[in-house]
């Protein structure tokens, strides 16, 4: 509002020559097609191409449509993209990994072992409200400090793995560990919640399910819109840690007694409501690994798990 008075004042002896102006600027300044925004490659930059195109400066994904598809022409290793970041201009899309509701977005690759770690930079919490589709054989992050919400619309496919992730990943240490590894090394401090909401559908979602975050985390959904029997799903609240995303595979690593690195941890409460009355869900898929309270809102069926679960 501040600009539009200040246009006024500065041409006030010609105000439909103002008007027309910020008419013909409004568009291009406010445009959001409820797509990522504000793209940059920071690994494997030469083979990463949107709708078949080469990327703007062999790096940044801008202006993204409903239904983009980013591929990595390649494969084999891990794809790391900032999204929200500095110096990159980008006029269709709100800063940020955000996918709104009645959009889709997809990620593929030439080969399998590959990843695709997405950043948000945006000082926003990023917000998934409509469909991820991921190829097979990749696995697939998003990672935001400020938090991320998987709402009740939602769809996200991923049969290679799908890491959720409420931490810091923008450091050369964790961007060159899942790059070259892969690796999430995970640090945690203040607030950083994630959320996924009754009803968003990860039945796509294969090899595992991590949600991790800080402050509060919360997984709740019906078995139907869950990973089919048998994917592992991994629930962790601030507490410092390491998760191979080939593998699967969780270690607590906020002791330094596992290795040398020390992962920082913070107060978490952690909030599970996974199956209904008529539809346990079978526990001994599920670890939770929780730096303060732990609340079942659900029903699990506890018969094949093993107290080292839960943690």
């Amino acid at each position: 509002m501040k600009s539009n008075a200040r246009a006024r004042r500065n041409f006030s002896t010609k105000p439909l020559v103002a008007a027309i102006a910020l008419a013909l600027i409004a568009p291009a300044a406010f445009a959001d097609n409820g797509m990522p925004g504000g793209g940059l490659v920071v690994r494997n930059q030469p083979n990463i191409e949107v709708n078949g195109i080469p990327l703007p400066g062999n790096n940044q994904i801008i202006g993204l449509m409903n239904n983009a598809t980013i591929h990595d022409k390649l494969g084999g290793v891990g794809t790391v993209i900032q999204w929200g970041s500095p110096g990159v201009v980008d006029t269709a899309n709100t800063p940020g990994f955000n996918v709104a509701f009645g959009k889709s977005i997809s990620f593929t690759a030439a080969a399998p072992s590959s990843g695709f770690m997405n950043i948000d930079l945006s000082g926003n919490l990023s917000s998934i409200a409509g469909t991820i589709n991921v190829g097979p054989g990749i696995d697939f992050v998003i990672a935001n400090e400020k938090g991320i919400t998987v709402s009740t619309f939602a769809t996200i496919v991923a049969p290679g793995g799908l890491s959720l992730v409420g931490a810091n990943m923008n450091t050369i240490q964790a961007i060159d560990a899942y790059n070259i590894v892969p690796e999430l090394q995970m640090n945690f401090a203040g607030s950083s919640p994630v959320t996924v909401q009754n009803g968003a559908n990860l039945s796509g979602v294969g090899n595992y399910l991590l949600v991790a975050g800080s402050g509060a985390v919360s997984l709740t959904g019906s078995t139907g819109s869950l990973p089919v029997a048998g994917v592992p799903i991994f629930v962790v609240g601030g507490v410092g840690s390491d998760f191979d995303t080939i593998l699967g595979t969780l270690t607590v690593n906020d002791t330094g007694l596992v290795s040398a690195a020390v992962r920082s941890t913070a107060p978490t409460d952690v909030t599970i409501g996974l199956g209904g009355f008529a539809d346990p869900y079978d526990a001994k898929n599920l670890s939770v690994v929780a730096n303060g309270n732990l609340t079942n809102n659900g029903n699990l069926d506890f018969m094949g798990a093993s107290p080292s679960n839960f943690l």
